[in-house]
């Protein structure tokens, strides 16, 4: 497969800002939700 090759291939792409991933995980059940600092997604749950 050639995608890592040619994605972004001799580019600089320069860093505009942070991506927050926050975690809770549980026995049953675990959420996940994605932020930049700024907004928050809403969780996404999983589990029983």
């Amino acid at each position: 497969m050639d995608a890592p090759d040619t994605a972004l291939h001799g580019q600089n792409t320069p860093i505009t800002g942070w991506l927050y991933i926050a975690f809770e995980l549980g026995d049953k059940s675990w959420k996940l939700s994605l932020g930049d600092g700024r907004a928050w997604t809403e969780p996404a749950y999983a589990g029983s």
